[in-house]
Formats: C-alpha cells, structure tokens, sequence
C-alpha cells in the first residue's frame, strides 16, 4: 500500500493515525522524523494538546493532566518504532521478523520510500532502483502476510500547477514502479494549503483511493486539526461537495 502526498499534507501524521488506531502489532520504520517529534505528535494527538506547546513547554496543569492520560493510552499500544538511517529492504524484513516472533506483527508502515537505501546496480536509473525496491516490498509483505504501508512523495510543483491541484496517478516522484506494483495506492491532500481562503474546505481533507487492485476506487474526507497537528473522522455531511 503506497500512501503519497506533496510534503506538508501531513503524510506521516496520517501513517501516525493508521498505527495508534490498529488494534494489532504494528512496526513504524521512521526514516526520516526524529523519534522525539514522533513521541511529540503522539503525545499532541491523543492528549488533545497544542503540538506547539508541547514543543515549547509552554503547558498549563490542564495540559499535563491530559498528557499523563495520553502516556497511560499510548503505553498500552502495541507499536513498534525504528528510527535508523540507509536501511535496505532486507534489512527491514529482519526487523519485522525479530519483531513478530517477539510480539506479533499485523501491519508495517515505512516513512518514506526514497529513504530506503537499496544500493543502484551498474547502469541503473533511478527509476529502475526504485522499481527493485517496490517489488522487494511486495515480496516482502507477502512473505510476512501482513499489509505493509509505504509512505511516497509527489511531485509538488507539477501538482502545484494545476488549477484543481488534486493528486492523481503518474504524480509518484521519481518512478512509476510504486503505481504498477502496489495493490492499493492512496492519496491525500489538503485543499486549504491552496486555497486558504474557501471556507468549506477549512481543516478538512480528502484521501483518495486512486487504485485498488481487489475492491473499488473513491475517496473519503476526515478532518485535520492543525492545533494537533493529526486527523479525525468527519461526518459525511459534512463533506464538501466538489465537481472534481
């Protein structure tokens, strides 16, 4: 599963939502985030405290009562998070391996896809490297038998030009490997980042299924609270209607 979005959609707070919210053993390769601003954006989302004082300290007594019911919640979570750098394919497996003999293992979530560090043969192009490492993943989720999720950019200004600056296929940055391999490609964005100014897409925004190999196509709009900096569910009346 391949989850893509220009940078500061909030990718990685959404892969955070996909691991807090499963109710299985969950491995959280962050490749990219310091574990301290993934502990921050846990603690920001669960609590319901400004990801903005958390980072300034700047906590009244309220915040902290919230923080410690936040630490008890997320104790009990079964997730597991690695942070190291230039980790291949092979060496990812190894940990979901160690992983599920220790706890058990129902999903994987790598934070991103350009951070894996699959080593280019004589005469490759970037394209082909990922390629390799997209295929590497799908053997590897199958090996496991546990969905794994695998965040991606996309490009940002060739999105940022268009007057509906709405992800679509072929956006994937670098290759198209991901789109041809994976069984389920989502994107995300968040209108407001582009049109500040219309209201009804204000702190919402729209995860598409742009593919699915085993069910249909569509999409769903959640909420997004840049005081947490995290989503939500949100209602379907309240949806914007669009014509897209």
């Amino acid at each position: 599963i391949f989850l893509g979005a220009v940078p500061k959609q909030g990718k990685t707070s959404m892969a955070m939502h996909f691991a807090l919210k499963a109710k299985v053993p969950v491995l959280f390769f962050t490749l990219e985030m310091l574990p301290e601003e993934i502990a921050d954006r846990q603690f920001a989302a669960f609590g319901k405290v400004s990801a903005n004082k958390i980072k300034t300290g700047n906590l009244s007594s309220e915040d902290w009562h919230k923080l410690t019911e936040a630490t008890g919640a997320l104790a009990d979570k079964p997730v597991g998070w690695v942070k190291k750098a230039g980790l291949t394919v092979t060496q990812i497996k190894a940990m979901c391996r160690r992983f599920q003999a220790e706890h058990g293992l129902g999903l994987v979530i790598i934070d991103q896809l350009d951070k894996i560090s699959e080593r280019s043969l004589q005469n490759e192009n970037r394209s082909d490297t990922i390629g390799r490492t997209t295929r590497a993943l799908k053997l590897m989720a199958m090996d496991l038998e546990v969905p794994v999720v695998c965040l991606t950019q996309l490009l940002d200004k060739q999105v940022g030009r268009r007057d509906t600056p709405r992800p679509k296929p072929g956006d994937i940055r670098d290759s198209s490997y991901p789109e041809q391999d994976a069984d389920v490609v989502l994107f995300m964005w968040r209108p407001c980042f582009y049109w500040p100014e219309e209201h009804k897409f204000q702190n919402k925004a729209e995860v598409i299924i742009s593919r699915q190999r085993s069910g249909a196509t569509g999409s769903v709009w959640v909420r997004w609270d840049p005081g947490t900096v995290s989503f939500d569910n949100l209602v379907w009346t309240e949806w914007p209607e669009v014509d897209w």
